[in-house]
């Protein structure tokens, strides 16, 4: 009797201890790709863009279009240069369906 009750013992101890890795394990992969979808450091230049009602987008020096869901009105002047640190929208739509949303962590007017 006491044999089986310390293999079954065993068995979910080792069960037990699988399923907590598998959970590190997983939430760790989930952490790391959420960081490096996430974090946008860039400099680029601040567009009017006339395209329902008109808003303020910034083109990155990498060519690509982001769509700041935040951008301050000091900022929002028509080919002013920024640098800008920005986290990526993923769970949120934009009607402009112009380029990437975006909340501004950080942005700096460049010379």
């Amino acid at each position: 009797m006491k044999r089986a009750l310390l293999s079954v013992t065993a068995v979910v101890c080792v069960l037990l201890l699988s399923a907590l890795l598998g959970y590190y394990l997983l939430r760790d992969e989930q952490t790391n790709r959420a960081e490096i979808l996430a974090d946008i450091s860039e400099t680029g230049t601040v567009r009017f863009i006339d395209v329902e009602g008109g808003f303020f987008g910034i083109i990155g020096d990498d060519g690509k279009h982001y769509d700041p869901i935040n951008l301050d009105e000091e900022f929002q002047i028509n080919l002013l240069r920024v640098r800008f640190q920005a986290n990526i929208c993923e769970n949120q739509d934009s009607f402009h369906m112009w380029g990437i949303l975006v909340e501004i962590v950080e942005i700096e007017k460049l010379d």
